[in-house]
C-alpha cells in the first residue's frame, strides 16, 4: 500500500514538473519583445524627388513681367499698320529686359523672309539696346546670325530674282534696294553706333568687331560693302 501511494506521489510530481517546463517554454523572453500590430516594424521609404518650381534656375526661363507683355502689344499693334514713324517706338519700346529680347529673337525667324519692314524692326529694337549700352552678348549673336543670312532677291519671293524692272518702276529701284536689305542695315547702323559712341564695354567691343569680321564672309555682297566701310571708318583702317 506505501509502495502504490509512493507511485502516485512520483507521478503526480513528474506532471508538475514537465507543467512548470511548459510553461517556462512559452513565457516571451525580456531581450526579444513581441512586436504589437499597433506599431509595426518601420520600413526605410524611397527617396521622392520634389518637382521644379517654375521659377527656379534648373533649365527654366524667367517669365515676362507685365510691362514685357505690354511692349509685346505694343510691338504687334506697330507692326501691324506698318507705320515706322509710330512715336511709341522711342517712347515705350526701350530698355527691352532680357525675357522680352529673348521673345523679340524668338519671334524673329518665323517672320516670312519678304516681310523685310517687319524683320527690320525686331533687328532695330535689339541693335539699339546694344548701341545705348544694354545689350547681351545673346543680342550679338543674334544680330551675327541676321548679318549672314541669304540676302533677299525680291520682295514678292525672296529666293528668286525679279523678272525685270519696268521704266515706270526704275526710278523705286533704290528704294526697293534699301527694303530688300533692311534687317541687315539695321543691324549694321547700330553696331556702328555702338563702335563710334564707346558704349561698349572692352569685352562687348571686341565681341562687336569679331562679328564685323566674319560679316565679311557673308553671302550678302551689301553686307560685305558695308561691314568694309564701317570697319574701315570704326577702327581706322
Amino acid at each position: 500500500m506505501k509502495v502504490v501511494k509512493g507511485f502516485v506521489f512520483l507521478c503526480l510530481l513528474a506532471g508538475l514538473v514537465l507543467l512548470g517546463r511548459q510553461f517556462l517554454l512559452n513565457a516571451p523572453s525580456p531581450e526579444a519583445p513581441v512586436a504589437s500590430e499597433a506599431s509595426p516594424t518601420p520600413t526605410a521609404e524611397p527617396l521622392r524627388e520634389e518637382p521644379l518650381n517654375e521659377g527656379s534656375s534648373a533649365g527654366s526661363e524667367t517669365p515676362l513681367q507685365t510691362r514685357d507683355l505690354e511692349q509685346i502689344r505694343v510691338l504687334d499693334e506697330i507692326i501691324e499698320s506698318k507705320n515706322d514713324n509710330d512715336p511709341r517706338l522711342d517712347r515705350l519700346l526701350r530698355d527691352l529686359s532680357e525675357p522680352l529680347k529673348n521673345e523679340l529673337r524668338a519671334k524673329y525667324a518665323p517672320i516670312p523672309a519678304e516681310k523685310r519692314n517687319d524683320r527690320g524692326t525686331v533687328v532695330f529694337l535689339i541693335g539699339r539696346e546694344i548701341a545705348e549700352g544694354r545689350g547681351s552678348t545673346a543680342d550679338l549673336q543674334f544680330l551675327k546670325e541676321v548679318l549672314m543670312e541669304k540676302p533677299c532677291l525680291s520682295l514678292e519671293d525672296c529666293s528668286k530674282s525679279p523678272s525685270g524692272v519696268g521704266p515706270d518702276e526704275q526710278h523705286l529701284e533704290a528704294i526697293h534696294e534699301t527694303t530688300l536689305h533692311y534687317p541687315q542695315l539695321m543691324d549694321l547702323r547700330y553696331l556702328k553706333i555702338a563702335l563710334d559712341q564707346g558704349t561698349l564695354s572692352p569685352v562687348m567691343r571686341e565681341a562687336v568687331l569679331a562679328i564685323l569680321e566674319t560679316a565679311r564672309q557673308s553671302p550678302n555682297a551689301r553686307v560685305v560693302s558695308d561691314v568694309d566701310a564701317t570697319l574701315g571708318t570704326s577702327t581706322g583702317k
